[in-house]
């Protein structure tokens, strides 16, 4: 599955949520959504849009279970999930200098440099043909917190992966459904910098920023891809 989110596979913390709790993020504000289990017929056939709307005021299904019935010990014997290695070893993202002078839209050219200076490891890894979900969303929000509209911000994003040949640029209907996702409900900053430290896409000393966000992480061991 080529749009598998495979950090989840790993993160007990995403797959042991309580079906139907409550959804409160960071800055312990509730949305007033709630994770549900999805049915076969709403993974398979659901837009987001619908997944989320339902989100609001789910019926309390308890779902028929099939398969062999794991404790949360098993479950995560079961993925070979190694808390150590996991909690001590910070990988950093190899550096993308792939010129940007040849984007043809100035704008979208002026948008990707001032992104390069403010968030370089957005920047860094949107300059790869197949970049990261967490960092696609992160331009798209953004774009949303600069104030420019779904349109236009769509727009830029087809410009750079015109540039860079992003492999799934094809998609447009999975694509303009993400847009309408994040500019239709209330995102409004782009991953902080520990999440972005955690998952693998600092680009360490390269960034003006990595010293301060660095601080509490200075007993991990540091690796580089």
């Amino acid at each position: 599955m080529t749009t598998m989110d495979k950090k989840v596979m790993k993160d007990p913390k995403r797959l042991c949520r309580m079906p139907y709790s409550p959804h409160c993020n960071r800055e312990n504000y509730l949305s007033g959504r709630h994770c549900y289990p999805l049915t076969m017929e709403q993974s398979l056939k659901w837009q987001i849009k619908e997944i989320t709307d339902y989100a609001y005021n789910p019926e309390v299904i308890i779902p028929e279970v099939q398969g062999k019935m794991m404790t949360l010990t098993q479950l995560v014997d079961y993925l070979n999930v190694d808390f150590e290695q996991v909690e001590q070893e910070i990988e950093f993202a190899p550096t993308n200098r792939k010129d940007v002078g040849q984007i043809q839209d100035d704008e979208t050219q002026l948008l990707l440099c001032m992104l390069d200076k403010m968030k370089p490891c957005i920047a860094n890894n949107l300059r790869t043909i197949n970049p990261d979900h967490d960092m696609r969303f992160a331009f798209a929000v953004w774009m949303k917190r600069l104030g420019k509209t779904r349109e236009d911000a769509e727009r830029h994003y087809v410009n750079i992966g015109k540039h860079f040949g992003y492999v799934d640029l094809h998609n447009e209907d999975e694509r303009r459904v993400q847009f309408d996702n994040i500019f239709n409900n209330d995102y409004k900053y782009e991953p902080s910098c520990n999440t972005i430290i955690r998952n693998g896409f600092c680009i360490a000393e390269k960034c003006d920023r990595f010293h301060s966000a660095w601080k509490g992480h200075e007993h991990k061991r540091l690796a580089t891809k």
